[in-house]
């Protein structure tokens, strides 16, 4: 959400915004529906996920920066078929967050779930400037138990690259970490 405070402010700002794009003749309704949806809500992102590529199917090490030891394919599963195009946005937050507080955020929410690791890859090649204004994590793994506590395969973007890992659900995030979740 915007910066005022005020609810009248901000209807009044997106009012002004959308009727000066309108007045301008410079956006079709579909742009217009996409802008004031990026003013209310924040920023979306839609990207063409092929599910199908068979580069999800496996892990070339030769594309990330750090791959955790026994990571396979199975740890990140892709759930669709065919091709379609996706929307994502970003979960933030304002102090640390563990891994199971973003989980469950998501879990209690109708409206977004967790990407899978197509719809990650896909995000990150159609986008890859995101990563260097601050790391993007995508929790698009499975989420297993072991010695006694939950841990989830997740997709670390940075300004370094792309970092495949597994880490404990008690892991507590940098509050600069924004998580990519899919719009339902």
């Amino acid at each position: 959400m915007g910066s005022s405070k005020n609810p009248y402010e901000r209807l009044m700002k997106l009012m002004s915004s959308a009727l000066k794009l309108v007045a301008e003749g410079s956006r079709s309704a579909e742009s217009l529906a996409d802008h004031l949806q990026i003013f209310v809500f924040g920023q979306f992102r839609k990207v063409l996920v092929k599910y199908d590529d068979p580069i999800y199917s496996r892990i070339d090490r030769d594309q990330y920066v750090f791959v955790a030891d026994g990571l396979r394919p199975e740890h990140f599963p892709v759930r669709g078929k065919g091709q379609t195009e996706v929307t994502h946005q970003y979960l933030k937050y304002d102090h640390e967050p563990t891994t199971e507080e973003v989980l469950s955020t998501v879990e209690g929410r109708s409206d977004i779930r967790l990407p899978d690791f197509a719809e990650t890859m896909a995000y990150h090649k159609a986008n890859p400037e995101e990563r260097m204004k601050a790391p993007v994590i995508s929790l698009c793994g499975t989420v297993e138990s072991g010695d006694g506590e939950r841990g989830v395969a997740y997709v670390l973007a940075s300004g370094l690259g792309l970092n495949l890992d597994w880490d404990w659900v008690s892991l507590r995030w940098d509050q600069r970490c924004r998580f990519l979740v899919v719009c339902k």
